[in-house]
């Protein structure tokens, strides 16, 4: 007799193995229950594939029985489920289609000097609102970082401008001789100051976000009397923006406007852009201020 695990001769009158320890009537109980388990485990694996094969048979026969259905169907039933389908997806279609809406628009300006002018060759971009409005919204956190930087630039700037303004006061009264230097200093602090406030207005100002916007839906441009027509989608909302610039002497006059297309005015609506609709940084924020809500 040999030892039923590692083979070392038995020892008569001994229930132990000397060489790998096992006990021989506790090994030959694992040995039995480890047997009934692999035995166990091989049907259900033959249960599981019988499911398997039965469960591909079944899908056979519903497709046989379909087809023989089928078969068995005359032309003008066929005809007619034919037919059936092709309702069924033309209704769908209608269903989910929404057609496109037609923006009669114009375009008039009152300028600052009182005249009333309706430009031609004004271009009249139509965006998506979900393309234009995140391109928006980094463009105002490109202006604040910048205005914050600028703010500071600007007091500085000013500082040095009233110290300036105070060493002219001071020159005129007690050091005349440095009154044309303390002027020079005082002219050149009020040029740097001004400059960095016509900076401050440019950049907080709705031409910032109007610049290099991303590509339209469709363009269009004003005619000679002031008049456009664009069509956007039915589905989805869309913006329309426009902008004009009028030259005065060495001062430019700019507009801008803004405007979101509500699909429940219709399929055909009016808009008319004016000084009354003009646009502002306000305006803007705003609508970045409610994407960010969405």
């Amino acid at each position: 007799m040999r030892c039923p695990k590692c083979g070392f001769p038995r020892q008569p009158g001994s229930d132990e193995c000397p060489k790998c320890g096992i006990i021989y009537d506790k090994y030959k109980e694992y040995s039995q229950r480890e047997q009934t388990g692999d035995v166990k485990k091989a049907e259900g694996e033959e249960k599981k594939e019988k499911k398997e094969i039965k469960k591909l048979v079944n899908i056979f026969l519903k497709k046989l029985a379909v087809k023989e259905r089928i078969s068995q169907l005359t032309n003008l039933q066929i005809t007619a489920l034919i037919l059936f389908a092709v309702f069924l997806t033309i209704g769908i279609g209608f269903i989910i289609y929404t057609p496109d809406i037609t923006i009669d628009g114009e375009i008039s300006i009152d300028t600052k000097g009182g005249q009333s002018i309706k430009p031609g060759q004004i271009k009249v971009n139509a965006f998506s609102k979900d393309a234009l409005l995140p391109y928006l919204y980094e463009r105002r956190k490109e202006r604040d970082a910048q205005l914050w930087t600028l703010w500071k630039e600007i007091k500085a700037a000013k500082t040095e401008y009233d110290a300036a303004f105070q060493q002219v006061e001071y020159a005129f009264r007690w050091d005349f001789d440095k009154t044309d230097e303390a002027l020079k200093a005082r002219e050149a602090a009020k040029r740097k100051w001004l400059r960095l406030r016509a900076e401050e207005r440019e950049i907080d100002s709705c031409g910032f976000f109007f610049q290099e916007l991303p590509a339209p839906l469709t363009s269009t441009k004003t005619n000679s009397e002031g008049k456009f027509n664009i069509r956007v989608p039915g589905s989805g909302l869309h913006v329309i923006a426009a902008s004009a610039e009028r030259q005065v002497s060495d001062d430019a006059e700019k507009y801008y406007w803004i405007r979101e297309i509500n699909p429940k005015n219709g399929r055909k609506q009016t808009l008319v852009l004016s000084n009354d609709n003009l646009a502002s940084p306000d305006d803007i924020i705003d609508l970045i201020n409610n994407y960010a809500r969405e």
